[in-house]
């Protein structure tokens, strides 16, 4: 007898499962599912400053391996830049050590639609994925805006050293870590 309660229980837990899943739609279920979007963002390595579109300097060069480094084990799998040398110098090497191609979006004299632009496209076809952006100092508080960060951030025009990590999960407040790394900017 005891027996046949305990079928009689393992088919009702097996009904039920069968029942909840013709009731529940999968899209439903999965909305729990959906793993965050980590986006990770750095203002471009120092420059050199002898032109308009300058490449980078020395010490920029060094910092883009330190950033190449210290984001190794993260999982980038989507690099972004703007079209400019600095930005596109910064993540070089990351590109080539991750194998994974730089997606250049062109900014233009409206940062404010360039970052809310940029990120509805990252949100829509890297959800869930890491993903890094090279930026520009007077740009990456707009991006920071465009994800939900409302605290305001500034970034004077000789500091190179910051690294903004933010998460987004469906349905709920980004959440932003600012950290350092490589050389000390003064």
């Amino acid at each position: 007898m005891k027996f046949g309660k305990q079928r009689n229980t393992f088919a009702g837990r097996v009904w039920l499962f069968i029942v909840c899943s013709l009731c529940f739609p999968h899209s439903a279920l999965s909305q729990t599912d959906v793993q965050a979007t980590t986006i990770i963002i750095a203002r471009h390595a120092e420059k050199d400053t002898a032109t308009d579109n300058p490449r980078l300097s020395k010490d920029g060069l060094v910092r883009a391996g330190v950033l190449t480094h210290v984001l190794r084990a993260a999982g980038i799998t989507a690099i972004y830049s703007t079209q400019f040398h600095r930005t596109l110098e910064t993540v070089q090497p990351m590109s080539q050590e991750y194998i994974v191609p730089i997606e250049t979006v062109s900014i233009g004299a409206d940062k404010q639609h360039y970052a809310t632009h940029l990120m509805q496209m990252i949100l829509g076809r890297r959800a869930g994925e890491t993903v890094f952006i090279s930026s520009h100092s007077n740009v990456i508080p707009f991006i920071l805006v465009a994800l939900g960060i409302n605290e305001p951030i500034s970034i004077r025009d000789d500091e190179y050293d910051n690294l903004f990590v933010v998460t987004k999960r469906p349905q709920q407040s980004a959440t932003l870590l600012r950290l350092k790394y490589g050389k000390p900017t003064p």
